[in-house]
């Protein structure tokens, strides 16, 4: 459907699709489409990412101070803005049951929402941060994760128990603590490690915690007396740091992304049992910049990781090669990728206030993801080269590249269908005998 505004500078286009996805098209008389700003979502950079356990939800936080979440197969708001935060929401994240959404703030608060109404949930004792920065030795090169020399205030990581009893944080301020989740009550801690904290889970039978730090170093405590049952501590270079960690759902693996200041390259590396990994180049070998993010799938064959050059990689654990990368549509860095709990799909935020969702099983080699490119120049091409579409460039940001499956944003996606297109010598096809 199509309708003039009333002074004639404006063209709205719109389907009983589009309008139940909440989407419509603005465009001047002149053609050019106009994004309204009227559609809820981010306005700064998105942090921060989770699936719900039932795969139908995505909840994110921004620098904005909001939280929301969102439909993961339409890609439309479901809940939010939230508001509540009084700084940028760097981590979220649901209860096991789904019943509630955690998120942790540089104002150094630990909020909880109801999952169905985006209520917040409230504790007898507020959960936060009083612990002080610690100061980073060396002093950074470069800015990446601080403004100075000193870590961000806050909450670094944050994760509910298995049974959702109970949520352990670690801090910035390198101090571990675990709480009751209904109450707010501080039931251990505050443990100190010795630098910013990066990552804190829960073992499996909720009995232990596995704290992260930056310098690389792994300590595991007893959640009933607080007491470390484990310090490992990796001999890294002086410039060499940990940018992202994750473990496997069996708890036998783990991946750790590392950054070199000095010689400002990333990489990746796999612990197991049986051998204790090293930065190694050659495999793992895709990204061109800062490793922000990795997340073991839930079957623990494959990684996904995302970076400051904008993309996404999904690996095979075994060879360290690229199934599907790299995974090209974010216009600035990716801060965040989160896998679903059936592996279905991968989710990645970033600082282009974005979310996409890509095909988490999609096969090494497979043809969907090689079905088309956009060249610089705006033209959709596809294996062959061929000329497919062309696409005006106000469009290229909304653009749902192969193997991406949806965007979330202010601004809606685009979606290219060429199952019944007449491609090449095909145009033919096109006239109808009346």
């Amino acid at each position: 459907m199509l309708a003039y505004s009333l002074d004639g500078t404006r063209i709205i286009s719109y389907s009983g699709a589009l309008l139940s996805r909440g989407m419509i098209c603005i465009f001047d008389a002149q053609g050019e489409a106009i994004v309204p700003d009227a559609l809820p979502g981010h306005t700064e950079p998105i942090i921060s990412i989770n699936i719900s356990p039932d795969e139908k939800w995505v909840v994110s936080g921004s620098e904005d101070k909001s939280v929301c979440v969102w439909n993961l197969v339409e890609g439309t708001l479901i809940l939010g803005p939230l508001t509540g935060h009084t700084e940028g929401v760097h981590l979220v994240r649901y209860s096991p049951d789904g019943h509630r959404i955690l998120s942790c703030s540089k104002d150094r608060a630990l909020l909880q929402w109801d999952a169905q109404t985006g209520v917040p949930f409230q504790t007898n004792d507020l959960i936060t941060d009083t612990s002080e920065p610690v100061r980073l030795e060396p002093e950074p090169l470069s800015d990446l994760d601080s403004d100075d020399r000193f870590a961000d205030a806050g909450f670094a990581a944050a994760v509910y128990s298995p049974d959702g009893s109970y949520i352990a944080t670690i801090s910035c301020g390198a101090s571990v603590c675990a709480w009751n989740s209904r109450t707010g009550k501080q039931i251990l801690g505050s443990v100190n490690g010795e630098t910013q904290g990066r990552m804190i889970e829960f073992s499996p039978d909720g009995a232990a915690l596995i704290t992260v730090w930056i310098n690389g170093s792994l300590r595991i405590w007893d959640m009933q007396n607080g007491q470390s049952i484990s310090n490992i501590q990796p001999q890294l270079g002086s410039f060499v740091s940990v940018s992202a960690f994750a473990f496997s759902s069996d708890w036998l693996s783990s991946v750790v992304a590392f950054w070199d200041e000095y010689e400002e390259y990333s990489t990746l590396c796999i612990n197991t049992r049986e051998r204790r990994g090293e930065p190694t180049p050659e495999f793992f070998k895709g990204h061109t910049a800062y490793i922000t993010s990795v997340r073991f799938s839930p079957d623990d064959k494959r990684i996904a990781s995302g970076s400051y050059d904008k993309t996404v990689h999904i690996w095979d654990v075994e060879t360290g090669n690229s199934v599907s990368g790299p995974l090209e549509g974010h216009t600035d860095r990716v801060r965040d990728v989160a896998y679903s709990p059936h592996g279905t799909y991968v989710a990645s935020a970033s600082d282009d206030t974005t979310i996409r969702i890509w095909d988490g099983n999609i096969s090494p080699g497979s043809s969907s993801l090689t079905e088309w490119v956009l060249d610089t120049d705006g033209w959709v091409r596809d294996s062959q080269s061929q000329r497919l579409i062309w696409i005006p460039p106000n469009l290229w940001d909304c653009l749902l590249r192969p193997g991406n499956t949806m965007r979330m944003s202010r601004d809606g996606y685009v979606r290219l269908n060429f199952r019944d297109a007449m491609v090449g010598k095909r145009w033919i096809d096109c006239w109808v005998d009346g």
